[in-house]
């Protein structure tokens, strides 16, 4: 709270703030054994800098290691890995020597251990539009439980971005869910193989669940493109036929011909920029994807 001041105007006057433990959360009730979880301190005139210390323990006493860091504009968020001998509830009892001051969480509810595994795609490859269904199985978690199931597209830095995060309740031990897969980036965007020293890379994306704090990562899933236009003289008639060359981001080559309306479909192909010719037309024609 702001501490009030009385005292004449156009004088200085010196006053002493008092630090203070304001705030120990952890950012879920709820987590298993080897869950990764955070642990939020809010403090008030606390300078920056100042030394924290936390000491993770069960009620029983039972000691599960310390963690130390600074504080930062009165907050310090650290990233705890509940043990995996962790039972019943676990506590963080925070201590800043030289403020003299001391605070205990709020207990941290732990449930039986969780496992997740088998994380599959219903494909290993999809274009705009396909409606991909994601599984995995569980152990631990009773029917009802929520799992979240969060989407990325992958970053070979990891950097990754987060698509979307969907619901999954585990039933019969296992998660199910259904995704519709729409590109949203320009593909004109993406880098073609001439571009970068590592070579070409078709947009990729993983998904994760997480249950009471468990995390697990699926393996990766292909964006697949296609390109389809028709070609018309310039009378208006279909260039039915007609030969092209195509010259896809990844560095392929494809070769064919159009159809009977002058149309061309090309599907699986490589997501980015890509290049047309048409041999036989007397004005090369070019075409960039957009």
């Amino acid at each position: 709270m702001p501490q009030p001041h009385q005292g004449q105007t156009n004088e200085v006057k010196q006053v002493k703030l008092t630090s203070a433990i304001q705030v120990v959360a952890w950012n879920q009730p709820m987590a298993a054994p080897g869950a990764e979880i955070s642990l939020d301190v809010l403090t008030s005139y606390v300078g920056n800098g100042a030394e924290i210390e936390i000491e993770l323990s069960e009620h029983s006493g039972k000691k599960h290691g310390k963690l130390e860091g600074m504080i930062v504009g009165n907050r310090y968020r650290a990233a705890v890995m509940v043990p995996e001998k962790a039972r019943d509830a676990l506590y963080a009892d925070i201590k800043l020597s030289k403020h003299a001051l001391k605070q205990k969480s709020p207990p941290l509810i732990i449930v039986p251990p969780i496992e997740i595994t088998n994380l599959k795609w219903s494909a290993a490859e999809a274009q705009r539009g396909d409606i991909l269904t994601v599984t995995a199985d569980v152990e631990g978690a009773p029917d009802g439980t929520d799992a979240e199931v969060s989407i990325w597209e992958h970053d070979a830095d990891g950097a990754h971005e987060l698509v979307t995060k969907l619901k999954a309740p585990v039933e019969g031990g296992k998660i199910e869910t259904e995704w519709e897969f729409q590109y949203q980036d320009d593909t004109a965007d993406i880098p073609t193989h001439e571009e970068t020293d590592s070579g070409y890379r078709c947009p990729e994306y993983f998904f994760r669940v997480a249950i009471e704090g468990v995390r697990t990562e699926s393996g990766l899933l292909s964006f697949k493109d296609r390109i389809e236009f028709s070609l018309v003289n310039s009378d208006g008639t279909p260039a039915k036929n007609e030969r092209y060359d195509l010259l896809l981001a990844s560095g392929e080559k494809r070769s064919g011909s159009l159809d009977e309306e002058g149309g061309l479909v090309e599907k699986d192909v490589a997501p980015g920029p890509y290049n047309i010719v048409f041999p036989e037309i007397e004005d090369t024609i070019r075409i960039w994807e957009t």
